[in-house]
């Protein structure tokens, strides 16, 4: 299923759905390693989830994702849709983005995460609030994923993010 801007919002920097349900809070799910998936399959219902993850499990560079844990990522979270379970994707990096061709790799990284999970009903966002401190950094994954995905909602670290972009992004950034 295809996602509109309009499935998921933020308003008063918390998720909405389209139904009205509003998250006030969020759990976290840890994935421990990129074989065992099983913290999304028990994840609350009707509670917006946090999936974090190491990075390296979904691949370092465009030409090494690992499309074996993307398929099996995609299987469990598409297994979740209809249970009105909802998640942000939070991958972890190993370090700090310091070259510009890191910052190519992170931004195609994320949009490769987003192109195989894409009709995954369950997903409404990124969790963003563990890049590292710069805010151009986020926005410029929020501008690499807004062309094809336009429907993501994003979790920022503070206020002070959100204030430094909301203009350019809004109904689109949330804080918990």
């Amino acid at each position: 299923m295809k996602l509109s801007e309009k499935d998921y919002f933020a308003q008063n920097y918390k998720l909405v759905t389209a139904a009205g349900k509003t998250f006030e809070s969020v759990s976290v799910l840890k994935l421990p390693s990129k074989d065992n998936l099983k913290p999304i399959e028990a994840a609350e219902k009707g509670v917006l989830s946090v999936i974090e993850f190491d990075s390296a499990f979904a691949g370092t560079a465009p030409d090494e994702f690992d499309e074996s844990f993307l398929a099996a990522f995609r299987e469990s979270l598409k297994n979740l849709e209809g249970t009105d379970s909802v998640f942000l994707l939070k991958p972890l990096l190993a370090g700090a983005v310091t070259t510009e061709e890191a910052a190519e790799n992170l931004n195609a990284l994320f949009y490769h995460i987003a192109r195989r999970l894409k009709d995954c009903a369950c997903v409404a966002g990124f969790d963003l609030s563990a890049l590292d401190a710069d805010i151009k950094r986020k926005a410029s994954v929020i501008d690499a994923l807004k062309k094809k995905h336009p429907e993501y909602v994003y979790l920022l670290k503070n206020k002070e993010e959100v204030s430094a972009i909301e203009a350019e992004y809004p109904g689109r950034l949330v804080l918990y």
